[in-house]
């Protein structure tokens, strides 16, 4: 019998298959890898945008306690030696405005409430995340 180099058909095929295998596992893996990020990567902006959302509404606040309404997904700081700012909630779009200016969009509900001096914000974003806050409304004089 001669020695004959190289491999068998069978050989062959058995290595093209585990190699697809291989290729289809590493590809589902890269996959699934970049949907986590990007799902991540939403979460973090929407956090971010909200974050920043409650703490320049508190400031607004805190900054004019006296010149406060609130009216159906609307509130109002009127000072009465500058211009007013709106907060309003855009159902339609998912949007929430400041003056007319779109401060966060995936927005699925806003709703303030002020009762005995507290106000509480409360927010959902697309990801049917709730965010809230709530503020003491101090008018001056109040320790």
């Amino acid at each position: 019998m001669s020695n004959q180099k190289g491999i068998t058909l069978v050989e062959l095929l058995a290595a093209i298959t585990l190699l697809s295998l291989v290729s289809v596992l590493v590809m589902s893996i890269i996959i699934q890898s970049q949907s986590t990020y990007k799902r991540n990567q939403l979460t973090n902006m929407t956090t971010t945008e909200m974050s920043l959302l409650i703490n320049t509404m508190t400031r607004d606040i805190r900054q004019n306690p006296k010149y406060i309404t609130e009216n159906s997904n609307v509130l109002t700081i009127s000072p009465p030696n500058g211009d007013s700012i709106v907060y309003r909630f855009d159902s339609a779009q998912g949007e929430l405005k400041r003056n007319d200016q779109v401060i966060v969009s995936n927005v699925d509900d806003f709703d303030v409430e002020i009762k005995a001096g507290i106000m509480k914000l409360e927010l959902e974003d697309s990801n049917e995340k709730e965010w809230t806050s709530t503020i003491a409304i101090r008018t001056g004089g109040e320790l």
